[in-house]
């Protein structure tokens, strides 16, 4: 079982990572080539001489640059939970279990890897040594 839920806890801290990495390059290649692309316009509106050229050209860079910010604080936030489950059940802290088991819940629909995470985190962590593991008590089966 501590086999298991060591396997568990890379899981889930390489899951927030991947979660993570794909934000920053979503959002750090958007930033990039969007605000790129917004400061060449306004660049050559002003090399031009053509006011609203620049001003379009300026929008349009900080438009670009501020969904790139959201899109890597959007990452952060659902990446967040995951590693914190992670290191939780590594550390077998009493609160990892359910934060693991509500992780793996919503990771299901995220077809093949997050379902494959789910499917294991649920038959892994619903285990009676699994919550023994974890200091609390297996629920009762009636």
């Amino acid at each position: 079982m501590k086999a298991s839920l060591d396997v568990l806890g890379v899981l889930y801290l390489v899951w927030g990572a991947m979660i993570f990495l794909f934000g920053v390059l979503f959002g750090g290649l958007y930033m990039l080539i969007g605000g790129g692309v917004g400061v060449l316009l306004g660049g050559l509106g002003a090399a031009t001489g053509d006011g609203e050229a620049l001003m379009v050209g300026l929008i349009n860079a900080v438009v670009f640059i501020v969904i790139g910010l959201i899109a890597l604080v959007i990452a952060a936030v659902i990446a967040l939970p995951s590693l914190a489950a992670g290191w939780g059940i590594r550390n077998r802290k009493p609160w990892a279990r359910i934060v693991a088991l509500v992780v793996g819940g919503l990771s299901l629909p995220s077809v093949p890897l997050g379902t494959a995470l789910g499917v294991f985190a649920f038959v892994t962590l619903l285990k009676p040594e699994a919550a023994a593991e974890f200091g609390g008590n297996p629920p009762a089966l009636e």
